[in-house]
């Protein structure tokens, strides 16, 4: 698995197809991106907000939809992802 989120997601992708997925069944959900450092906060595009777009127009390319998104802001998230039913917690920090 990729380290860094373009290839992380199009790794992803790639492996759930390969296990068995149908793509047409696929959904996304989003989070993070958040800019938890002072001094990069006046800069309109951070890297946390990069990753987000490029999540965004991976998932675009890819067909998937995305259900939901906790995405960007200013404070970490805490989050758990239940696999088995796609339900999420999100906690900020």
């Amino acid at each position: 698995m990729g380290r860094f989120g373009d290839r992380a997601v199009e790794a992803l992708i790639d492996q759930l197809l390969a296990l068995g997925s149908r793509r047409e069944r696929l959904r996304a959900k989003l989070f993070g991106g958040a800019c938890v450092l002072d001094a990069f906060r006046d800069r309109q595009n951070h890297l946390g907000s990069q990753n987000v777009q490029i999540a965004r127009e991976i998932l675009a390319t890819a067909e998937i939809p995305i259900v939901s998104a906790d995405v960007e802001g200013q404070r970490g998230r805490k989050l758990i992802f239940h696999t088995d039913d796609g339900s999420a917690w999100i906690k900020s920090l």
